[in-house]
């Protein structure tokens, strides 16, 4: 079973995302510095998935400072957010954002880019 990290300062939307997705093993993190702490901690998280806007360290903040401090390759991140601005999304792509989803979004869109990002076979 794959291990996804969900990091939002909703506990609402990490609950939604966990119900949209019951065939995987969900970590959440409440915003950027509680995400760096479970993607060092836990080397088998197969997938980020990560908003933009966090008090403290937002979820951009949060992929430049793995580059610097975890030695492990970065998993695939979703960018999971109400963000469109271009520049956003240009930065996100530089700090390694693999996939950028707008909210609100879609239990079948979520599942469906979740798997295409594990290349996992869909249902």
């Amino acid at each position: 079973m794959y291990k996804v990290l969900v990091v939002d300062d909703s506990a609402a939307i990490r609950r939604s995302i966990a119900r949209m997705l019951p065939d995987y093993t969900i970590v959440e993190a409440r915003h950027g510095a509680e995400g760096l702490e479970k993607l060092a901690a836990e080397s088998d998280i197969a997938l980020v998935i990560c908003d933009v806007n966090m008090p403290g360290m937002t979820g951009l903040d949060m992929l430049a400072e793995c580059g610097k401090t975890i030695s492990a390759v970065l998993p695939p991140v979703l960018m999971l957010t109400v963000e469109t601005d271009d520049d956003l999304v240009q930065r996100g792509r530089r700090c390694g954002v693999s996939e950028w989803v707008t909210k609100p979004f879609t239990p079948a869109a979520l599942k469906a880019t979740v798997q295409r990002l594990l290349g996992v076979t869909p249902d």
